[in-house]
């Protein structure tokens, strides 16, 4: 074999081809290649053998190349693709992580205590209102027995379905001594598969408000039920009251003014006249009416107030003093209601002086910058409330008369004041007494008489 490349001229060797056949793949390729690109061929009397191995070895590794590029082209695909998968596998996991926070955010968000336990009753997740109301932290309650964390909770609640050793859904209503809220605590499954791996979810729900104001409904179809009768026997005592006073006056029309049964007539018709005075605030008290706010003047509100519990009073020696203000400005009030509020005020006072008492009821203008208010002190030196009570009083079926009391009164009487835009407050020390203030916005310039 004969080749020219660049001018110079390569003789066959023997050797060569041998040390040719014996180079690794790459190597081979390379030479044949360099040797095809000096122009290397074969004499035409020169048998050709080695060569054609050579071409033969040469198109097999060029072959082999190709394939070989070609898996090393498949292998980054698949790299690629593995990287891609690793993207969206991290964007999976993002996703994941991002959704057990909202859910734990949510499960904690709820105000309704809510605990998870096993089979064995042993919590495995509560939300943090539960936390609060069991007075302990997560880690402390997480693997123990549930009623172990709640004290209310004395044993497995009757209501559960392990207990009951049903996948049915169930409740029961439980009442906490020391704080007195009542719950209504619900049970789930959350695997019904079989009870004996399944897990129990219980949402506990304070209906202690729900509750009071179901008393509070009944309590108000007592009263309701109580001033219908009033008003029933009100009417009854009214009419032969009507006759008492138009006989004492038709008497006195035949009597003289000097003689002594005239004056004792004319005592008969003047508290006849008082007691359909009486009469007539009571059947105004308990008529159901709407709201009718309109200018009033309190000192006769008070005035009116103080006629009807007066005999009370008198009975329980207790002396009423009043200091009104003269030029009390106008207040928008229905009247029948702040008539309302001055009686439970002063029932309560004559009730704080079992032994007898002076109960001082003032009325007062307070003015600022912004602002015209009437104020109004019911005060008595009775037993008053103890300090840890105080803040209590006006909270619906509080009482601190016992049995005695429907813990009913000074809450209307708040709300009542709200709602025409005042305050109802309260000054009170054990043993010395207490005094209740409401304070009125004044809306009209006009005075009263």
């Amino acid at each position: 074999m004969r080749g020219v490349g660049n001018g110079v001229e390569i003789e066959k060797n023997g050797n060569l081809w041998q040390f040719l056949l014996a180079m690794k793949e790459q190597e081979k390729i390379t030479a044949l290649s360099g040797l095809a690109s000096n122009g290397l061929t074969p004499d035409p009397g020169e048998k050709d053998g080695p060569i054609e191995e050579l071409k033969k070895e040469l198109t097999f590794l060029k072959n082999k190349l190709s394939e070989s590029k070609k898996r090393e082209a498949e292998l980054e695909d698949t790299r690629r693709a593995m990287l891609y998968m690793m993207e969206d596998l991290n964007e999976s996991q993002k996703a994941i992580i991002h959704i057990k926070e909202e859910w734990v955010k949510t499960f904690d968000g709820i105000w309704d205590p809510i605990f998870i336990h096993d089979r064995d009753c042993r919590i495995v997740r509560a939300n943090k209102a539960f936390q609060d109301e069991a007075g302990i932290s997560y880690d402390d309650m997480i693997g123990r027995k549930y009623w172990e964390v709640f004290p209310v909770m004395k044993e497995p609640v009757t209501m559960c379905s392990l207990s009951k050793g049903n996948p049915l859904p169930g409740k029961e209503e439980l009442t906490d001594p020391a704080s007195g809220k009542i719950f209504r605590v619900r049970c789930y499954v959350v695997d019904e598969r079989g009870l004996s791996s399944a897990l129990f979810v219980h949402v506990m729900e304070d209906i202690t408000e729900m509750k009071g104001v179901q008393e509070l409904l009944v309590q108000s179809a007592k009263l309701a039920s109580i001033g219908e009768l009033a008003a029933n026997v009100a009417h009854e005592i009214n009419n032969p009251m009507t006759a008492v006073l138009g006989y004492a006056s038709l008497i006195l029309e035949d009597l003289d003014e000097n003689s002594s049964v005239y004056t004792d007539l004319k005592v008969i018709e003047k508290e006849s006249y008082r007691i359909k005075g009486i009469i007539r605030n009571l059947l105004d008290f308990s008529r159901q009416r709407k709201i009718n706010k309109k200018a009033s003047n309190i000192n006769a509100i008070i005035k009116e107030s103080i006629a009807l519990i007066s005999h009370m009073a008198t009975t329980s020696n207790i002396l009423i003093e009043l200091n009104l203000e003269e030029k009390l400005p106008l207040v928008e009030v229905d009247e029948n209601q702040m008539k309302q509020v001055f009686l439970n005020l002063m029932g309560n006072a004559v009730h704080a002086m079992d032994d007898g008492g002076e109960l001082k009821i003032k009325t007062e203008v307070l003015c600022d910058k912004a602002n015209k208010n009437v104020l109004i002190s019911f005060k008595d030196n009775g037993c008053g409330i103890p300090k840890a009570f105080v803040d209590k009083v006006f909270d619906p079926f509080f009482s601190s008369k016992g049995e005695a009391g429907t813990g009913l009164g000074l809450s209307v009487s708040y709300g009542i004041v709200k709602n025409h835009g005042g305050r109802l407050t309260l000054k009170s020390e054990e043993g010395k007494g207490s005094e209740f203030s409401v304070l009125l916005p004044v809306k009209h310039r006009e005075q009263g008489p």
